[in-house]
C-alpha cells in the first residue's frame, strides 16, 4: 500500500513542471534604447553555471578535480611520532602505512609537503591492490599534482578502486562517465556509479545522484526523489544540496512553491560560501521573493558569488551596475563583470556583452565579435540568444 501511494504521489507531481524563467521572467522597463533587444535579466542558479536547469547544466561533476580519500587518520593532528611510524611499517611492505605515509607528504601533513613522494608511496601502495591508494593515485594523474598528468591513467586506477567499493573511486568514475571525460559520456553509467556511493553516505555523489533525478538524465525525472537525495546530503551539512532544494521551493517542484523556506535553504548554502546559494540570495533581494527588495544586499550577495568566479554572479553583478541598482550607474563596469563571466562560460553574460558590441553601447562597436558571441551563447541554450542571432541572421539574408 505504503508503495501504491508513493507510485501515486510521485506521478502527481511528474506533471508539476513550473519553468523557473517563467517565475523570474525579466522586465524590459527601464532598459535603454539602444539595448532594448538584449533582455538583460537576473538569473537564478542550482548549484550550477547556467540561466536555466534545462538547458545550461554545469554540475560540480563537470568540475571534478578527484576527491582524495584519507583512511583513519582523518581529522587527527600527524605528529612527527606517525610519519616515522608510517615510515617504518611502509618500509615492511605494510599498504595501509605506505598510504599514509604518501598522503602525509601528498597533502603537507606532519612532513614537509612533496606531492611526488607522496605519488611514490601511493604507488607502492596501490600496486599491493589498495583501494584508497589506487583511488589517491588516479586523482594525482587525473590532476597532474606529483605526477604527469595522465587521463587513461587517472580512470584506469580510479576504475580499479571503484571495483573495490572505494566510495571517492565510485563517485569520481561516475563523473567521467558523466562529462564523458576519458570515456564516452554515458549517463546512466554515471548514475549507476553515483548511486553506488550515494547509498552507501557518500555526500557528493547523494547530491549529483538528486540532480540526475531532477534533470531525467541517466533515469527518469523524478522530482520527489531528488528531494530525497538533496534532503539526505543536506543532513551532513552540503551546501551545494542546500542551494539545490532551495530551488525546488522556488519552482514548487517536489514541495509546494515557497520563496520563504526557499531563502532560509539559500542562506544555509551561502553561508557555508556556496557561490549557487549566493548567488541566489543576490536574485531573491533583488526581486523581492521571500524577502523585501533591497538592491545594495543582492549587489552584496552577487560580488561573494562573482569573487569565486561563479558566471551567473558575474552576469548578474554586470547587470546591476548596468541599471545602476544598489551601485552607481557604469556600463564600463557593467561590461567588464559580463566580459568575466563570457570567460567563464556564462552565456547571459555572452548575450549581453554581444549586444553592447552590435550596438556600440559602452565599448567601439564590433559586429564580428558581437554576433560570435551571441551565436556562442545561442549553441549553449539560451533561448533569448537563439532569437536574436536567428533574427540578424534572417535581415542578413
Amino acid at each position: 500500500m505504503t508503495s501504491k501511494l508513493l507510485y501515486f504521489i510521485t506521478t502527481v507531481v511528474l506533471v508539476i513542471n513550473v519553468s523557473l524563467l517563467q517565475i523570474l521572467s525579466p522586465s524590459a522597463q527601464g532598459i535603454p534604447a539602444t539595448t532594448q533587444n538584449s533582455h538583460i535579466s537576473t538569473s537564478m542558479s542550482r548549484n550550477t553555471q547556467k540561466s536555466h536547469p534545462a538547458n545550461n547544466y554545469h554540475t560540480n561533476a563537470e568540475n571534478w578535480q578527484g576527491q582524495l580519500f584519507r583512511s583513519d587518520m582523518i581529522g587527527k593532528p600527524v605528529s612527527k611520532a606517525d610519519v616515522e611510524r608510517f615510515r617504518h611499517d611502509a618500509r615492511l611492505g605494510i599498504p595501509g602505512a605506505e598510504f599514509d605515509l604518501g598522503y602525509a607528504y601528498y597533502c603537507g601533513d606532519g612532513v614537509p609537503k612533496d606531492p611526488a613522494k607522496g605519488v611514490y608511496w601511493w604507488k607502492r601502495s596501490a600496486a599491493h591492490g589498495y583501494a584508497p591508494a589506487e583511488n589517491n593515485l588516479g586523482c594525482a594523474y587525473h590532476t597532474g599534482r606529483g605526477i604527469a598528468k595522465n587521463l587513461e591513467k587517472a580512470i584506469l586506477w580510479i576504475r580499479r578502486a571503484a571495483w573495490q567499493g572505494n566510495i571517492k573511486a565510485e563517485y569520481g568514475l561516475g563523473s567521467f562517465y558523466y562529462k564523458g571525460q576519458g570515456v564516452v559520456r554515458d549517463y546512466g553509467r554515471a548514475v549507476k556509479w553515483w548511486a553506488k556511493a550515494a547509498h552507501r553516505g557518500e555526500i557528493d555523489a547523494q547530491c549529483r545522484l538528486g540532480e540526475a533525478y531532477y534533470l531525467g538524465r541517466g533515469l527518469p525525472k523524478n522530482f520527489m526523489l531528488a528531494l530525497y537525495w538533496w534532503r539526505k546530503a543536506t543532513a551532513d551539512n552540503c551546501g551545494p544540496a542546500e542551494a539545490d532544494l532551495g530551488i525546488l521551493y522556488i519552482q514548487g517542484q517536489g514541495v509546494p512553491r515557497d520563496f520563504v523556506k526557499a531563502r532560509e535553504w539559500f542562506r544555509k548554502a551561502a553561508k557555508r560560501g556556496d557561490a549557487a546559494g549566493e548567488n541566489n540570495m543576490g536574485v531573491l533581494y533583488s526581486r523581492g521573493l521571500g524577502v523585501r527588495k533591497n538592491y545594495h544586499k543582492a549587489v552584496n550577495w552577487y560580488r561573494l558569488a562573482a569573487l569565486q568566479r561563479y558566471p551567473e554572479a558575474l552576469s548578474n553583478l554586470g547587470n546591476m551596475y548596468f541599471y545602476g541598482r544598489g551601485v552607481h550607474h557604469d556600463i564600463k563596469r557593467a561590461i567588464y563583470w559580463w566580459r568575466k563571466g563570457a570567460a567563464h562560460d556564462s552565456s547571459a553574460a555572452m548575450r549581453h556583452l554581444a549586444n553592447c558590441l552590435l550596438r556600440g553601447v559602452g565599448v567601439p562597436v564590433d559586429r564580428k565579435h558581437g554576433l560570435a558571441l551571441l551565436q556562442e551563447a545561442a549553441a549553449k541554450g539560451d533561448v533569448k540568444a537563439q532569437t536574436e542571432y536567428a533574427a540578424i541572421v534572417h535581415t542578413k539574408k
